[in-house]
């Protein structure tokens, strides 16, 4: 009943405004897994839980982590790309440099009656390593360019190889037969069950078992790769990748959703029986799986490129069950009941713990609005028993990573709703607390609601035109044009679907403005005389002009004021936006035409305004036929401007008609 109460308040508060209160759902499995996981899990019903803690062990001070094995208190990790082996000692809790290959990158290591062995590529060959000092020497030329896993079983070294891709024994007297090739460019998987060998190929994308000396196709797929290989519950479980086995991608990318942005990824867990019937579990598009292996009863898988470690149950269901600060996780290894991580980008190691962690923390993925929105109430789905409880904190902001320009986390009560501004982008985040690792919290998901928030009117551009400049619905008008006319709507466009006609006793003004919501805009219009009073001219109207009749008030200097709205379409919280026109003189005065002076063929005058003379005309036929003469300086621009015409013929009498800029105009008989 609260949280219907609630709703009904903020439709009631929002109902006022011109937009609509719009919900938002985060839940199911699909929705939030895009979000990040910190000791928390993700079943795919959509519940969330506590999980299984995840703890940093060390950085490499390396960009990749490729393979990793355990001898006698210490891991040995194959990182970087010129062919670094580091030693992490668990007891001094130190990484040091063990060795590195200049010729290459070290994939795959093993280790081997004491020593360790490295896979060089694209050298193709396998070094030994002396664990005290670090030297090596070559042990053997498997004839290819690259070596992907090097396993140890029953005294014998096991080598998948690309180019050519094949599968190598070597016995404890460097006795090497070829098992298996010709199926693939690249062996880039192994595993070693008890009667047969599976091998997973690119770029056909394959799984190949090998038994009795024979090859055999099991499993062809769509992907081009097969990462990684396992046995679990009676069958053989496979991940498959569409990706580059040499080529990684060197971006860290959170939250999931901008994964799209870098590179397309496909991939899919697949599970084939004992009659090698295959099943695709299932398909991901936003994550790349590149290893798993069994620990507490579950395959648990490793990702990129975000970090997310899924595991699958026994009747197959799909889990996240956390996630690691790094771009990818490469290699898993079970050990003293943990199972520990090896990351690329950055390189690092990582351990999942046995146990179930006291706290976790979901962080959702970004929600991005349509335009700029207040933010109403939230609400989350969850429960908790004794001994547990949830906080809930939000933010928001408008930068696509959350950066120092968005606000703080802000902790709310379920239903509430937070003070926060009006942003594009907002994120919840979910804490799970436990006083017992027996028992977690559960969270569902959350929906919230919102609305987008008015913005204020934009000015794009205002225009006023000089006297003599009308705009009207019809494109015609006086047939004489003055210069500044013509070049005024030359250069300018008037308002949708208006025209420029000429008009002596005309002039206009209009403003170019955009709402960023699209809501309706309404305009007003008022003349500002020198005084400052101010006249209404036209008050709310969709027309984003006005039109002055200069008939209609003296002459002198004045300027338009204008309004923007978008009141109507936002009621109570519109916005208006204002400003002035530049001043303009309105001028009624026709030119004054002095001086005059005919004698045989010559005629001389003078003509006088306060604006600029622009056309003067004379006619010797008593007005029948009319032609245009220019001042002196041969360009008639100024205000007052001097004439001295050779008429083509000696007559009695001449007309002068003289017109402004504005388009006054007089006329003088000259005898």
């Amino acid at each position: 009943m609260k949280k219907a109460l609630i709703f009904s308040l903020i439709i009631i508060s929002f109902s006022c405004f011109g937009t609509t209160v719009q919900k938002q759902d985060f839940k199911g499995f699909s929705i939030l897994k895009t979000g990040e996981f910190h000791n928390v899990a993700l079943s795919i019903d959509g519940d969330m839980s506590i999980s299984r803690e995840i703890k940093e062990v060390k950085p490499l001070n390396d960009t990749f982590g490729w393979d990793f094995v355990y001898y006698k208190n210490a891991l040995y990790i194959a990182a970087g790309e010129k062919g670094k082996v580091y030693k992490y000692d668990f007891t001094t809790k130190e990484i040091s440099l063990l060795t590195a290959f200049p010729e290459g990158t070290v994939y795959a290591i093993a280790i081997y009656n004491g020593k360790l062995y490295a896979g060089v590529s694209p050298l193709g060959k396998i070094f030994k390593v002396d664990l005290d000092n670090g030297k090596y020497s070559e042990y053997f030329d498997a004839k290819c360019r690259y070596i992907w896993d090097i396993q140890v079983k029953n005294n014998n070294m096991y080598i998948v190889t690309g180019l050519p891709g094949q599968l190598i024994k070597l016995d404890s007297n460097k006795i090497s037969s070829i098992l298996s090739k010709d199926f693939d460019k690249h062996y880039e998987s192994l595993l070693i069950g008890k009667n047969s060998i599976y091998i997973g190929t690119y770029p056909s994308g394959s799984v190949v078992e090998v038994k009795n000396g024979k090859s055999y196709l099991v499993y062809q797929s769509k992907y081009r790769e097969v990462k990684d290989l396992t046995f679990f519950n009676g069958k053989l479980y496979a991940v498959c990748y569409s990706g580059s086995p040499v080529v990684q991608v060197k971006v860290k990318n959170k939250p999931a959703r901008k994964v799209q942005k870098v590179q397309s990824f496909h991939g899919a867990i697949v599970s084939i029986d004992k009659n090698n019937v295959p099943q695709v579990l299932y398909t991901l598009r936003t994550a790349a799986p590149y290893c798993m292996t069994v620990f507490k009863d579950k395959i648990y898988i490793g990702t990129g490129h975000s970090g997310k470690i899924l595991s699958i149950d026994k009747n197959d269901r799909l889990s996240i069950v956390g996630e690691v600060n790094n771009g990818q996780v490469m290699k898993m290894l079970k050990l003293n009941n943990s199972l520990y991580l090896l990351t690329s980008n950055a390189g690092e190691i990582y351990k999942l713990l046995p146990d179930y962690a006291l706290e976790g923390e979901y962080l959702s993925d970004i929600f991005v609005a349509n335009n700029t929105s207040k933010w109403g109430s939230f609400y989350f789905d969850y429960s908790s028993k004794t001994g547990t409880r949830m906080e809930f904190y939000v933010r928001a902001g408008n930068s696509d990573n959350p950066d120092i320009s968005w606000g703080n986390w802000i902790k709310i009560l379920n239903g509430a709703t937070p003070t926060l501004p009006a942003t594009k982008m907002i994120q919840f985040k979910v804490k799970f607390i436990s006083h017992d690792p027996s028992l977690s919290p559960e969270f569902r998901g959350c929906e919230f609601y919102y609305r987008e928030a008015n913005q204020k009117p934009l000015l794009i551009t205002k225009v006023l035109s000089p006297q003599g400049v009308m705009i009207s619905n019809k494109g015609n008008g006086s047939e004489i044009k003055t210069a500044t006319y013509k070049s005024f709507t030359r250069a300018h466009k008037p308002p949708s679907g208006k025209f420029f006609i000429f008009d002596k006793n005309a002039i206009s003004f209009y403003v170019k403005a955009k709402d960023p919501n699209g809501d309706t805009l309404k305009y007003s219009f008022y003349l500002v005389f020198a005084s400052g009073k101010k006249v209404e001219l036209k008050k709310d109207s969709k027309e984003n002009y006005i039109t002055l009749n200069t008939l209609a008030y003296p002459e002198g200097r004045y300027r338009f004021y204008y309004t923007v709205s978008d009141k109507e379409s936002n009621y109570p919280d519109g916005y208006t936006i204002d400003g002035y026109s530049d001043y303009f003189v309105i001028d009624k005065t026709p030119p004054q035409i002095t001086s005059v002076n005919l004698s045989g063929k010559t005629l001389s005058f003078t003509v006088k305004d306060k604006s600029p003379v622009e056309i003067v005309q004379i006619s010797i036929d008593g007005g029948k036929t009319w032609q245009k003469v220019y001042s002196v300086d041969g360009i008639n621009d100024q205000s007052v401007e001097s004439f001295n015409v050779t008429l083509d013929k000696k007559a009695d009498s001449v007309i002068i008609k003289a017109y402004d800029s504005i388009g006054n105009t007089s006329t003088k008989l000259a005898k």
